[in-house]
């Protein structure tokens, strides 16, 4: 049995690869592994001979995705929430030290968000990375590393108000990122539990400050809906 992570990291490589040919044109194996950034034969599984940019590249990318067999149920949860919001919506899970998006589904009028399909965001900055660092992670092990980038003038970088931020996360059960990834974007994440309990993923909604400010109560409830909603349906082999 495959481990969990290979499709996810099956989508992070297809995503690199057509971001590369979309940049560089047809590209040879060798050269595609070195603009890429992944050994040669992990580029020899996803192509044989030279390669361009087509549309089977978007098919590859959705399959990868749809193996991913405990979210089955997230696609049209996440429309729900993009119709119901206006808003784009995030599933992520924890990947290392990382929250990976794995599904999405796009709001209205905004195309500078950072999170995308098999993109990662560090756990501590954004609504993805901060919930899932705070819910499933060894915080203190975390903090070790601070301190940590600065992606804009409010990203948390110190290992004590990350803390802080930690406790207050657990305490209201969300987050509200703050133009802490992108300056001028907010997001607002929920954390995503198994019929035992678990947290398995964090659910999410990016956009624009304004669009945020005066509706964070209606989205963090509209979120924790779809977040259940998701919880009720996931299944893993052993957690049928």
């Amino acid at each position: 049995m495959s481990s969990k992570k290979e499709p996810i990291r099956l989508i992070g490589n297809t995503v690199q690869l057509i971001e590369a040919l979309a940049e560089f044109g047809a590209l040879s194996p060798a050269a595609a592994a070195e603009h890429v950034g992944i050994p040669r034969s992990s580029v020899y599984r996803l192509i044989d001979g030279t390669v361009r940019l087509s549309t089977r590249w978007l098919s590859l990318s959705d399959a990868a995705r749809s193996a991913l067999v405990e979210w089955r149920s997230a696609p049209p949860v996440l429309q729900e929430l993009v119709d119901g919001t206006q808003q784009t919506a995030y599933l992520s899970v924890l990947t290392g030290a990382t929250a990976t998006c794995i599904q999405w589904r796009r709001g209205r009028g905004v195309d500078v968000l950072a999170l995308r399909p098999a993109r990662s965001l560090p756990l501590h900055a954004g609504a993805a990375g901060r919930m899932l660092l705070a819910s499933a992670v060894d915080v203190e092990a975390f903090l070790a590393n601070a301190p940590f980038a600065q992606l804009t003038p409010e990203t948390i970088t110190d290992a004590g108000e990350l803390r802080l931020d930690v406790e207050r996360t657990r305490a209201q059960d969300y987050v509200w990122s703050r133009g802490d990834v992108t300056v001028g974007i907010d997001a607002l994440g929920v954390p995503v539990r198994s019929a035992r309990g678990a947290v398995v993923g964090c659910l999410s909604l990016g956009g624009l400050t304004d669009a945020f400010t005066a509706r964070v109560d209606a989205f963090v409830g509209e979120l924790r809906a779809a977040a259940d909603a998701l919880g009720r349906a996931f299944a893993r082999p052993q957690e049928p």
